[in-house]
């Protein structure tokens, strides 16, 4: 199970080419997640439904999937609980407050 997990989340190596700066208006998300005290921003590109964490413990560290950030962030802040999150409840988009889901396709 483990093992399915750390594949799930698998971490890749930020795209030192594309901050959250520099991307296109519609290319890229501001979405936050607040777990256990702590304030997390990110990047949610709705093209790839990729997650770039952008502040943090896990800053600069991008995920193939809102669940899979998720899961990386319970893991960082409290891993002695189990990490699975559903992503797309987890964050919320930094514009309205609303949750990611009311932008998934």
């Amino acid at each position: 199970m483990r093992r399915l997990l750390d594949d799930f989340v698998k971490l890749d190596e930020p795209d030192k080419s594309a901050t959250a700066s520099t991307q296109q208006p519609d290319n890229g998300v501001p979405i936050y997640a607040d777990y256990e005290g702590n304030h997390v921003e990110a990047i949610y590109h709705q093209a790839t439904k990729r997650v770039e964490i952008t502040s943090g413990v896990l800053r600069g560290h991008s995920y193939k999937s809102p669940s899979g950030a998720a899961i990386g962030v319970v893991q960082a802040y409290n891993p002695n609980v189990h990490p699975n999150r559903n992503g797309w409840s987890f964050w919320f988009i930094t514009e309205n407050g609303e949750a990611l889901q009311t932008i998934r396709s």
